[in-house]
């Protein structure tokens, strides 16, 4: 019984909620589906999907039925995330609809606390790292973002051969992840480092788009 709130990340949760404000992902032409349908055709569309999706939330279903707070209407995957006293929502207003969807659930009632910056702040680069920053022309760095964390070494080798192709230098941030091939010198491969000390001294920034990167 103790009072909590929510907290959201992103804003592209919220547009597989609203026929309004459809999310924009990639391969999936949701927001030419909501031109093509209407904004409450497309509504019940995302409706059947988050019911077909119930399934898996089996195990948590479950245990709701065992503490007798089950209900068919709120879905742990959406509705149930957000609290009936506010969600804080760790992003710019801009990044939605305005003015906001109309259909949302009641409990969202969204409070825009903009970005929260996690970004290593002023910690020194590595040495290795700022070693191979002066030896040459400003790199290129890749940013993997959650969405393609688990293919990281594919994905990486590839890039690595275009920048050999190309001829450029490159900087690749692989967090726990390790690359699937040796580097040639013109690159490097490092897992944490503080991207506000490491962006401006690049040429530019190449990641999937994820929220953090944006914010960056």
């Amino acid at each position: 019984q103790l009072p909590w709130r929510s907290v959201l990340l992103q804003a592209a949760g919220l547009g597989l909620m609203s026929g309004q404000d459809p999310a924009v992902f990639h391969g999936w032409p949701t927001h030419a589906l909501q031109r093509f349908l209407g904004p409450d055709r497309y509504g019940k569309v995302l409706a059947f999907a988050r019911r077909s999706a119930r399934k898996m939330v089996g195990p948590l279903d479950a245990k709701a039925r065992e503490l007798g707070i089950y209900s068919e209407e709120l879905n742990p995957l959406f509705e149930c995330c957000f609290s009936p006293a506010g969600t804080l929502a760790l992003f710019p207003r801009q990044l939605l609809r305005n003015p906001l969807p109309t259909d949302l659930p009641a409990q969202v009632k969204l409070n825009f606390m903009g970005f929260s910056y996690f970004d290593g702040g002023d910690a020194a680069l590595p040495d290795d790292l700022q070693a191979f920053l002066r030896a040459g022309e400003p790199p290129l760095v890749f940013s993997m973002g959650s969405s393609v964390a688990f293919m990281i070494p594919d994905i990486y080798k590839e890039w690595s051969r275009i920048c050999t192709r190309l001829g450029l230098r490159a900087v690749f941030l692989t967090a726990d992840q390790t690359m699937a091939h040796d580097s040639p010198r013109t690159q490097i491969a490092v897992p944490w480092v503080s991207v506000a000390a490491l962006f401006p001294r690049c040429k530019a920034v190449i990641s999937v788009g994820g929220i953090g990167v944006c914010a960056q």
